[in-house]
């Protein structure tokens, strides 16, 4: 995909960087492909010579994930030894991408500091230490949805039922041009 922008010029002299995540986006479908956010980084810095801000800015603007479980046991963790001895540089990647999102919440959300040791993408427990790839790929996304069920049910129960309530169907549902007549009930007082 780096190869194909490269080549693409548009009528243009030369191609830029911040034009990247215009033309490309990297779907991360699940956790399996994760590692796709460090590689990336490593192209741009190593390869292209761009520094931690500018990859960084390409990076999140490419990159989009969808989750399809809420159910921890399913989110996938690798072990940091195995990481490091097979990965050392996709490693240091990862860690400064922890260590920097970490120096974020601090600085701009104080009131987070209780919760950093779940949020965080390196889980440093002596047992057994292990990167959270689904924390990874949240903090290096432009965007994250989910596609299961569980996360409709989850996240939309409540306001489901008063909008099929208020519809008096739930044809709504899969077809969301029938949002628009709930202008007609919007306003009153009982809704």
């Amino acid at each position: 995909m780096i190869v194909r922008f490269k080549e693409r010029k548009d009528g243009k002299s030369s191609w830029q960087w911040y034009e990247f995540p215009n033309k490309v986006v990297v779907q991360l479908n699940d956790t399996h492909p994760t590692l796709a956010i460090p590689e990336l980084m490593r192209l741009l810095m190593d390869d292209d010579g761009l520094g931690w801000d500018e990859a960084w800015d390409v990076t999140t603007r490419a990159i989009a994930y969808t989750n399809h479980t809420v159910l921890p046991e399913a989110l996938e963790k690798c072990s940091q030894a195995v990481m490091w001895k097979l990965l050392p540089h996709h490693m240091e990647i990862i860690e400064e991408i922890d260590k920097r999102f970490i120096a974020m919440i601090r600085s701009t959300k104080p009131k987070l500091e209780s919760k950093l040791s779940n949020m965080r993408i390196m889980d440093n427990n002596p047992q057994k230490p292990v990167v959270r790839m689904a924390n990874l790929c949240v903090v290096s996304s432009h965007t994250v949805n989910d596609v299961a069920q569980l996360h409709s049910d989850i996240l939309n129960a409540e306001l489901s039922h008063i909008i099929t309530k208020r519809l008096k169907n739930d044809q709504w549902v899969t077809n969301l041009d029938l949002l628009v007549d709930l202008q007609k009930v919007c306003t009153r007082d009982d809704f």
